[in-house]
């Protein structure tokens, strides 16, 4: 059902910048290849924000968002203080549990940087 909506989103406006993601590298692959058997004409773009259908998994698209927002601002004291407070202080432990504080920190920046402050309660009594 995605590949047929992003090759009729495609086919509607060529300069239509599309993703199409899932939540593996493998996935990516196999939609990618999918959709250029259902039509070899559909553009696929190289880069997350050029015009056509962008395939890749979202680890992928995560990283690149960061990495673009990151060349840009990288310098800054404010850009700093976004990516500790959304995705934590850095550090070499990749593998390991995420304690449920954690969580509740992410939301509770992630609501305080959009002026939600009031809704974390809810968003985490939502979990």
């Amino acid at each position: 059902m995605l590949v047929h909506r992003a090759r009729r989103l495609a086919q509607l406006n060529p300069m239509a910048r599309i993703v199409l993601t899932t939540y593996t590298k493998t996935l990516a692959e196999s939609l990618l290849t999918t959709l250029l058997e259902l039509d070899p004409e559909v553009p696929i773009a190289d880069k997350l924000g050029e015009p056509g259908v962008f395939v890749a998994g979202i680890d992928a698209i995560s990283r690149q968002v960061i990495a673009s927002a990151e060349y840009r601002h990288g310098g800054s004291k404010a850009w700093a203080e976004v990516v500790t407070g959304t995705l934590g202080p850095r550090n070499t432990v990749v593998l390991g549990n995420t304690t449920n504080y954690s969580f509740e920190a992410a939301i509770s920046n992630t609501a305080k940087h959009a002026g939600a402050e009031d809704k974390v309660d809810e968003i985490i009594a939502a979990l």
